[in-house]
């Protein structure tokens, strides 16, 4: 049996604290992207604070291989602003300057806010109002939240929790059972630092298991300070190409 695809990248590709070597200097925007798309298969934008425009994301998708992948992440303000009871209305502007990727844009990760009790009937209107030919995945925002009827809800529209290493999540809850996003923002308490050897063999039996379960999988690295999102999703990918030592 042939293993679904796994996905691994950055949260971001042109981070101020990457070096020459990893992202040449004096490149536009668009290039910038393209050298990146050399190194990886995907790129987790932040595009909920300052929404790109359609031509934008066009040149986006224009700068890289027809099996590059983008995932966008929404965050806790707008998700906020998508629970209300017009979710549709709030998310109509940034879902409109997404659809020129098409269909390489293959998730979207919905951070619900803090302080927001569990609420089915809210969650289930902002599914409802999403577009159907997409994949989502949504982070939790307090224990609360995981229970069972949750799981089922976002298992009801194909969606799936974000699995983050800082709740000590490591498997993934029974949902949709083919889509896994995984948010990886460093080791540290409060997220930062590298993960290293040890942990990220770890993760990538995590990962190779997923897969072996027909889940097509995405790993992205927030932890940006001093390139180590880089330097860990290299060697993350190298082990489960089978080349890491």
């Amino acid at each position: 049996m042939t293993a679904v695809a796994a996905y691994v990248g950055t949260c971001g590709w042109h981070n101020p604290q990457w070096n020459p070597r990893v992202l040449p200097a004096g490149l536009t925007v668009e290039e910038r992207l393209g050298h990146y798309a050399t190194r990886f298969s995907a790129v987790e934008l932040e595009v909920s604070h300052t929404i790109p425009s359609r031509t934008q994301t066009a040149r986006w998708r224009a700068s890289v291989s027809s099996d590059f992948r983008f995932a966008a992440r929404v965050s806790h303000t707008l998700a906020q602003k998508a629970c209300s009871r017009h979710p549709e209305d709030a998310l109509a502007p940034l879902l409109q300057a997404l659809e020129p990727l098409e269909e390489q844009l293959a998730a979207l990760l919905i951070e619900l806010p803090a302080g927001l009790p569990p609420m089915g009937d809210r969650l289930s209107r902002l599914l409802a109002a999403l577009p159907h030919d997409r994949q989502y995945a949504f982070t939790l925002p307090d224990p609360q939240w995981h229970r069972r009827e949750i799981y089922d809800l976002l298992g009801e529209f194909g969606a799936t929790v974000c699995v983050r290493d800082r709740d000590a999540r490591s498997e993934l809850p029974s949902t949709s059972g083919k889509f896994v996003y995984a948010r990886l923002p460093g080791p540290a308490p409060a997220g930062g630092g590298r993960y290293g050897a040890t942990a990220l063999r770890g993760w990538a039996t995590r990962v190779a298991n997923w897969q072996r379960k027909g889940n097509r999988v995405f790993v992205f690295f927030a932890n940006a300070e001093s390139g180590f999102a880089v330097k860990d999703a290299q060697l993350l990918n190298s082990y489960l190409q089978g080349d890491g030592r």
